[in-house]
């Protein structure tokens, strides 16, 4: 018969005449196996209930489900089965090739799949079995992992590298013998990714492509693979597959390590300027690198897995997982951390995170996370999927994005040190201290993904000019300037910066030339973008002369143009060293990336970031004249307000009640505002400078 390159498909599932009841008081399990068919036949398994405590050896199988309205058929004793596509295909490989073994798993016969071996149609069986998933993992004698079948993305070419590479890793860069020296490692991971060729995506060499369509795998973002990636026997017993290509967690540990000796050791120490940035930059970033893998060191850490609780454990996963019911982001926790909570898929979405939120001083420990991490601030008002739940402003939608990375903390929050009290399941009793108003705002969009030197430099530029115009004023900003006062500019660039601000390394030496003491992100934002006005035409200039109120005479030169408001709007960031002794480095720094100095590419990247960041953010200023930051959709007349040891104030809203005139208060979200963050509130509240009033949030 001719061999298939899938599984056949089909649509039908008649899941009540294939299960039979599970005794829910003895530790009872389902399993299958997978009986031999030809290639072109529909995959058929044999389901077979098994004690789990009885040592029964058995594969569990870690895939993506995909869309579930898109299946193909297979066979469960007998009987139809719809089965999603990535599920199908991976049985069908099975069936095929087999499975991988070491002398560590040994050979497989039964495999665990909970969308076979369970019930989903049965919510107390599922309840049930979801409760003994971590011993389920914990007892199989393999996990694997399922990447699915090789297509045009080339993920089995990319296991193929790490496998490669993977040895010479262990054995040289990551080896702990002293007698192997920093500078041997360091020339043995440029002979090693030397073989992989350049790490420009965009030029495509095949092999760094691959890598990045693996990382790009929506495998990675499942909800339950932290729990199954560490409750495997052992990184020689998990396998990652794709196709006919597999490697074991141990491979995939070393080849992710690199991402954190690419995060502490800046690409010109290892290949010089001449390396392209894309993938590099990517896997730099430790966070997005395989980010499952940073939530499954959190866990294996001693001195973090020890003191995480339910919340916390969700709290870290949730940024960056996803799941098609929003329990299973709490439920794929449970094993991990010391609870008392059951699963129960029939309780309100709203009743189960607050579970994971706890009760009493577990309650005012997580509340702190709750305010940073929520806030009506962060829901489009035009859509109306980001009410699916209605959940209380203060409590983390998990399932949301906005709510996984809506503010970036460099602060570990500190319990909060007053009783919280939630009323009804839905409202929050709190304290906090009014400090002001939102004033006016203006949201934030840096055209980062059009590059930074065409549409983050021109938008950064005329955000400068904005802020002068319309938040400042123009005499203001003068007046503080001959006053020696902190420079406008700076004060704006800092808000943008705030959470970096204080990590970053200073110098008052930057691209051959002294000057203002600043870090090299604050020196590319001053040369870049104030100063030398990249990417920004000579009409766009006129205009920004021209809402500053500043003068031109006509006959002047257009470097004349270029050359004023350069030196007005680099005065208005700091003290500036005169033009000419900036023309030397002007050309340098529009070379190609082969001659730029490496100060000011560190600089680029940096600025980047940063621009990346703050693209869906809302600038705004107090009616007390403070500049802050905070979620896209805030509004005018947002009250700022302090809680004691919050680590960044907050935003609350009065919202009007449906029919009535009577209001309610909302939590909008965290904010940054100068001379109101970094514990600035602890001592106006001590000076009597603040005072508490309580605030009930809905």
């Amino acid at each position: 018969m001719a061999s298939s390159t899938e599984p056949p498909s089909s649509s039908h599932d008649n899941r009540k005449s294939i299960y039979t009841p599970l005794d829910h008081t003895l530790c009872q399990i389902r399993v299958i196996r997978i009986l031999p068919d030809p290639d072109d036949q529909p995959v058929r398994c044999e389901l077979h209930t098994e004690l789990l405590t009885s040592g029964f050896h058995y594969a569990a199988l870690s895939y993506a489900w995909g869309d579930p309205s898109v299946t193909k058929e297979i066979l469960v004793d007998g009987h139809p089965f719809s089965a999603t596509t990535n599920l199908a295909s991976a049985l069908w490989h099975f069936r095929k090739h087999g499975f991988p073994t070491n002398e560590e798993t040994g050979e497989i016969r039964w495999l665990w799949i909970d969308a076979i071996c369970i019930n989903q149609k049965d919510i107390p069986e599922k309840n049930h079995q979801v409760a003994m998933m971590g011993d389920i993992y914990r007892d199989a004698s393999s996990v694997l992992s399922w990447l699915g079948l090789p297509g045009p993305n080339r993920v089995d070419q990319a296991l193929e590298i790490i496998r490669e590479i993977a040895p010479d890793l262990e054995r040289w860069v990551w080896n702990d013998d002293p007698n192997i020296s920093r500078k041997d490692k360091t020339k043995a991971l440029k002979e090693i990714l030397g073989k992989l060729g350049s790490t420009n995506v965009v030029t495509a060499e095949a092999n760094w492509v691959s890598i990045k369509h693996l990382n790009d795998a929506s495998y990675w973002y499942r909800a339950w693979i932290v729990q199954e990636m560490v409750l495997a026997k052992s990184p020689h017993a998990h396998w990652f597959i794709c196709g006919r290509v597999s490697i074991t967690m141990k491979e995939l540990g070393a080849f992710h390590r690199l991402a954190r000796v690419i995060h502490e050791h800046p690409f010109t120490t290892i290949f010089g300027i001449t390396n392209q940035l894309k993938t590099w930059q990517e896997m730099a970033n430790v966070s997005t690198f395989f980010p499952s893998l940073i939530t499954v060191q959190w866990y294996q850490s001693k001195e973090l897995g020890e003191r995480l609780t339910l919340f916390t454990g969700v709290f870290l996963s949730a940024w960056m997982a996803q799941a098609s019911d929003p329990r299973d982001l709490v439920y794929s926790m449970l094993s991990l951390v010391p609870n008392n909570v059951t699963p129960d898929y029939g309780k309100p979405i709203q009743e189960v995170y607050l579970e994971a939120i706890g009760h009493g001083e577990e309650l005012s420990r997580n509340m702190g996370y709750c305010l940073i991490y929520t806030g009506r601030g962060f829901d489009d008002p035009n859509d109306l999927a980001a009410r699916n739940y209605r959940l209380p402003s203060w409590l983390p939608d998990f399932s949301r994005p906005s709510y996984r990375i809506s503010f970036h903390l460099t602060h570990r929050q500190e319990p909060l040190p007053q009783q919280v009290e939630i009323m009804g399941q839905s409202v929050l009793r709190i304290k906090s201290a009014v400090c002001g108003r939102v004033k006016q705002a203006r949201k934030l969009d840096f055209n980062i993904n059009d590059g930074l030197a065409t549409g983050g430099y021109k938008a950064l530029f005329q955000l400068s000019i904005d802020y002068i115009a319309d938040f400042v004023g123009i005499d203001t900003a003068i007046l503080r300037m001959k006053a020696k006062d902190k420079r406008p500019l700076r004060e704006l660039f800092d808000v943008l910066d705030w959470s970096s601000r204080n990590e970053r390394k200073q110098s008052d030496n930057f691209v051959g030339f002294r000057g203002p003491c600043m870090s090299d992100v604050s020196w590319t934002y001053l040369l870049a973008c104030l100063f030398f006005q990249l990417s920004v035409t000579d009409t766009e200039r006129y205009a920004a002369m021209d809402r500053l109120g500043l003068q031109l005479d006509e006959t002047q030169l257009d470097q004349s143009l270029s050359y004023n408001l350069a030196m007005f709007l680099a005065q208005l960031f700091d003290d500036t060293p005169e033009y000419s002794s900036l023309l030397g480095i002007r050309s340098e720094l529009n070379q190609p990336i082969v001659t730029t100095p490496p100060e000011y590419v560190k600089g680029t990247l940096e600025l980047s970031s940063l621009l990346k960041d703050n693209s869906n953010r809302t600038l705004f200023q107090t009616d007390k004249g403070q500049l802050g930051i905070g979620p896209p959709y805030l509004q005018q007349g947002d009250f700022v307000c302090a809680v004691p040891s919050l680590v960044l104030p907050i935003l609350l809203r009065q919202v009007q009640f449906p029919d009535s005139n009577e209001y309610h208060w909302e939590h909008v979200g965290p904010c940054y505002v100068s001379g109101l963050s970094d514990g600035e509130p602890a001592g106006m509240l001590e000076r009597g400078e603040l005072e508490l009033q309580t605030f009930e949030i809905h």
